[in-house]
């Protein structure tokens, strides 16, 4: 009986907790380390905060699925103001640390920004109608003005990273609109990825 009680408190603990976060993202890189502990405390202090606040199932998804993370100091794509870029056959997240073309706040919230493609790509297959109506309702109110938000995928990406940054999802900051919602819903999707 005294197992039983243990067993069912464990799991209404676990439940009534929320969902666990990611480990810090120095944990995740596979090429590249000696550049991301050579960049200053404020940049990795800050993509942490970010990224740890990415759920662990998430992660969990990204490496199942043979994602990686590299830093470089490399131009990517020929682009100097492209400060990250998710491969999505490879699963591979490049990340360009250095803040000369774009601002600081950009290029801490690639590695979420970059992990937002990864979501997208993986469950846009999964999207219900309302999902699609909420994504293509924020690309077309916000291509006009939010240079980011080009077409669907790269609105999906921007608009994760801000999720993630004002912590919308923790209720640190009111949504700015209801359609903000995929990205929970986009999550819980992608952490049922096998």
């Amino acid at each position: 009986m005294l197992m039983k009680t243990v067993a069912v408190v464990s799991v209404m603990i676990s439940l009534v907790s929320g969902p666990a976060y990611a480990a810090n993202i120095s944990e995740m890189i596979a090429s590249g380390a000696d550049v991301y502990q050579a960049q200053p405390e404020e940049y990795k202090t800050k993509a942490n905060d970010y990224f740890q606040r990415i759920p662990e199932g998430v992660i969990d998804a990204f490496k199942r699925r043979g994602g990686t993370i590299n830093f470089t100091t490399n131009v990517l794509v020929g682009q100097k103001d492209v400060n990250g870029l998710y491969t999505f056959d490879s699963k591979r997240i490049d990340l360009k640390t250095t803040a000369k073309n774009n601002s600081w706040d950009e290029v801490q919230k690639a590695p979420v920004h970059e992990v937002g493609h990864f979501i997208y790509h993986n469950t846009l297959d999964k999207f219900t109608a309302r999902m699609k109506s909420d994504i293509q309702k924020l690309f077309n109110t916000r291509k006009s003005f939010d240079p980011r938000c080009y077409n669907e995928d790269e609105t999906f990406a921007a608009l994760y990273s801000d999720y993630l940054k004002f912590n919308y999802a923790n209720g640190a900051n009111a949504m700015p609109s209801e359609e903000y919602r995929v990205f929970a819903e986009a999550e819980a999707l992608c952490i049922g990825l096998v």
